[in-house]
Order: C-alpha cells, then structure tokens, then sequence
C-alpha cells in the first residue's frame, strides 16, 4: 500500500459464520471497532480503496 493511498472510514455488516473474512480484516490491520448484533458482526474499518476491492473479492 502507498503512504499516499487516502483512507476512507466504511462498515461491513458479516454474517456470524463469516470468519474467513472477519479473520482478513483484522490480519489487514483495518479495523477500527466491531460490535455483535442479531443480524451478525458489524464492524467499522479505515481502509483504502483498494483494501476494500480486495475484501469484496474474497
């Protein structure tokens, strides 16, 4: 990742089975907070745009 790639703050809602993906996030180093709902795993990151077009692709 470039020094100059902008950070965008975003959230990603998983599903509780998700932690192939959750798992990624966090070895990314861009999670900023996550919280347990009924529906799953909300989680607030700070990524660039190109993290997050890897993290669709998974």
């Amino acid at each position: 990742m470039a020094l100059d790639d902008p950070l965008e703050d975003d959230a990603v809602l998983l599903s509780h089975e998700d932690g192939r993906r959750r798992a990624w996030l966090h070895q990314q180093g861009v999670v900023v907070g996550e919280r347990q709902t009924e529906e799953g795993v909300s989680v607030k990151v700070r990524w660039t745009a190109r993290q997050a077009a890897s993290f669709r692709a998974l």
